[in-house]
Parts: structure tokens; C-alpha cells; sequence
């Protein structure tokens, strides 16, 4: 898994911090011998020790390692560089020359705060800088011949080793925390949709069980208080309570079925509402070889039963029903028909678990999925669902 964008730019700023040690290691190796009439002899593999092998280790990090570990390779580079300084007045010899430079750690003052800025805050990071950048002008101008007293030479390119150095400090504390902001924005975000994601999935449920508890728990117990001793209440039981285990699983299951097990689906749910009912299959050639998925046939199939149960509850007792089931290819289309009495649009009431929520919300949540009704008083009634891939 590829890490987060603000993570690979705090990785990149740490190998570019890296490659400084590197390419600063290679410039300062001509005057390792130079300078060694200057101090001590401990000193020079100390500083090597100190400075230049966190600032190598670094790099070589930057590329595999967890952050934690850059972090605090980068803090022992800068506080190495500060200490080597330190050891320089402790291993000087009060031996002067006439050169550029006594000491050259002066060289690259400017790595100690770029260090620095990759892990602490600003203040401590630009603090870092200026200590670095008085203390190497300290040790180099205490090691030189000059006319010009000595605390002049030090502020004056104290100051000037600041200036310059403070702008790539400042250059990488602004892509750190842009790195920083970046990886908590995505954080976010992907919390905030996960978050959503659980909200919609709960919603979902809520809707599932409504719709549920309409098209069969309050069926079966209309149909019950109705009829209490025919073999269609008992059904109706058996099948609501069947329904009712199954919210335990998965609501969307994976899989696809043939044409004619479409069909077959359709004609199970509505024999069992209704065996009295006329269903009319068309499967065209070309869908015979297609497959379906069984979420879609599930909730079409699921809204049939609804407008049949709708029908037989409503429509009247010599109402005659018909369903006309098409499968065309990347089509399904479900037509409930019936003779009866009918309706107005005043009589659709506004609560949540009529038609609204149980045919026309059941197949706007399906992706590809519309319904329509159609009817008048004394004119029958007609339920269209479609789904299209």
C-alpha cells in the first residue's frame, strides 16, 4: 500500500537533507588534514562520528525506514553538529593560520537547522540555526590571522550565515507542515466518509426493516385478523418470519442468475401473496445467455410483492391480477395489473411505509431502478417496475 502524499514529502525533504551530508562530506575531506594542526587528534573522527554519519544514516532512512526513525536521526544530526562546534574550543591548540577558513564545519552551518526543521517547531528549528550559525563563526574566526578584532568577525558572519541559512529553514518548516496538513486532511476525510458511509448503511437498514415490517410482518397480521384459520395466514407467518432472519445477512448478495430464474423468482414471490394471479413471462433470445444481479432481482422482486399484496388487500374481492414479467437484455420489467377499484391521488397518504416506501423508495435505491403508478377510481390500478443495468 503506498504511503499517505504527506508522508513521501517528509521522506523526499529528509533524503534532500541526506544528500547535503553526503555531498558536504565529500567537499570537507580535503581539509580534514589541514586542520588537524588546529586540534586535538580525537577531534576530527569525533566530528565524523557526530555530524556526518546521523546525516548519512538519514538518507539511507529516508528511503525504507518509519518516520519515527528519520526524526531522530535528523535531531542527533543537528545536535551533533551543534556539540562538534562545542569540542572544537575544547580541542583547539590556540594555533592560528592565515586561510579561509580554521575549521570546517563552517561550511555547512546551514544543515544543522534544515535538520532540525524536519522534526521540531519553528522557533526551535530557526533557534537551532542561529546557535549554529554563531558557533561555527566563533570556532572558524578563532582560528584565523586578522587584523580586524575578532567579536566584529563573528557578529558579521554570524549574521550573514543566518541570513542565508534561515531561508531553507524556513523553506522546509513551510513543506513539512504542508506535508503534515496534507496527510490530517486526508485523515479527515477519510473519517468523514467512513463516517458517512456508516450513517447511509444504518439508514439503509432502518429502511430495510420498515419496508419489511410493512410488506410482511403487517400483512401477516391483516391477513390473520381476517382469515385466522387459512392455509394462507400460516404461509404469510412462515414467510415473514423467514424475512426476518435473513436481516441478519447481507442485503446486497453477491451473485448473478440466469433469465429463466428470474422469472422463476418473480413467479415464487407472487404465488405465494397470490396463487390466483396470472403471471406472463417474456424472455427475449438475446437474454437468454445474460445473467442478473441477484440484489437487483431481489428488490424488484421484493416491490412486486408489495404491489400484489397492495392489490389483493385493496383492489377487491373479484378483482382480476395480472403480472407480466419481460426480461429483455440488461433489462428487467415487472407489470402488476389489476381490474378493480382503483384510486385517486388523494388517497396515497404521506406516511412512510406505503407505496412510498415500499415500491417507489424500494427501487429509487436501486442504481438502474424506477417504478410508476398508474390508476383511477373504478378503473383498476398498474404498478411498473424496471430495472436497467
Amino acid at each position: 500500500m503506498a504511503a499517505p502524499d504527506g508522508r513521501r514529502i517528509q521522506r523526499l525533504l529528509a533524503r534532500f537533507v541526506g544528500l547535503g551530508y553526503l555531498g558536504y562530506l565529500a567537499v570537507s575531506a580535503p581539509e580534514f588534514g589541514r586542520a588537524a594542526e588546529l586540534v586535538s587528534a580525537w577531534w576530527t573522527p569525533t566530528v565524523l562520528f557526530l555530524t556526518f554519519l546521523p546525516g548519512l544514516a538519514l538518507l539511507v532512512a529516508s528511503f525504507r525506514a518509519v518516520l519515527r526513525t528519520m526524526h531522530l536521526l535528523a535531531v542527533s544530526a543537528a545536535g551533533g553538529y551543534l556539540t562538534s562546534n562545542v569540542l572544537w574550543l575544547i580541542a583547539w591548540n590556540g594555533t592560528r593560520v592565515e586561510d579561509l577558513r580554521s575549521n570546517w564545519l563552517v561550511i555547512f552551518s546551514g544543515l544543522a537547522g534544515l535538520s532540525a526543521a524536519l522534526v521540531l517547531r519553528a522557533t526551535w528549528a530557526v533557534g537551532i540555526q542561529v546557535v549554529a550559525s554563531i558557533l561555527s563563526s566563533l570556532t572558524n574566526q578563532l582560528g584565523l590571522i586578522s587584523t580586524r578584532p575578532t567579536a566584529v568577525r563573528v557578529i558579521y558572519e554570524s549574521v550573514w550565515a543566518t541570513a542565508f541559512s534561515c531561508v531553507f529553514v524556513v523553506a522546509v518548516l513551510i513543506a513539512v507542515r504542508t506535508a503534515r496538513t496534507l496527510d490530517e486532511t486526508r485523515d479527515l476525510v477519510q473519517h468523514e466518509s467512513a463516517a458517512a458511509a456508516a450513517r447511509a448503511a444504518r439508514d439503509h437498514e432502518r429502511a430495510r426493516f420498515d419496508a419489511l415490517v410493512h410488506d410482511q410482518v403487517l400483512a401477516t397480521l391483516l391477513e390473520a385478523h381476517r382469515a385466522p384459520h387459512e392455509p394462507s395466514t400460516s404461509r404469510h407467518a412462515r414467510t415473514a418470519l423467514a424475512e426476518l432472519d435473513a436481516l441478519n445477512g447481507d442485503p446486497m448478495r453477491e451473485g448473478e442468475v440466469g433469465a429463466i430464474a428470474v422469472v422463476a423468482r418473480i413467479r415464487s414471490v407472487c404465488t405465494e401473496i397470490d396463487d390466483q394471479s396470472t403471471v406472463v413471462p417474456t424472455v427475449t433470445q438475446t437474454a437468454m445467455a445474460q445473467m442478473f444481479p441477484v440484489s437487483a432481482v431481489a428488490v424488484v422482486g421484493a416491490a412486486t410483492g408489495e404491489a400484489l399484496r397492495n392489490s389483493v388487500r385493496h383492489a377487491g374481492p373479484d378483482a382480476q391480477r395480472t403480472i407480466s414479467v419481460m426480461v429483455d437484455i440488461d433489462r428487467l420489467v415487472v407489470r402488476i395489473t389489476d381490474f378493480g377499484r382503483g384510486f385517486g391521488a388523494d388517497d396515497l397518504g404521506g406516511g412512510r411505509l406505503g407505496i412510498a416506501l415500499s415500491i417507489t423508495a424500494r427501487m429509487d435505491s436501486l442504481p438502474g431502478g424506477r417504478s410508476a403508478v398508474y390508476s383511477r377510481r373504478g378503473s383498476g390500478t398498474t404498478v411498473e417496475l424496471e430495472w436497467n443495468r
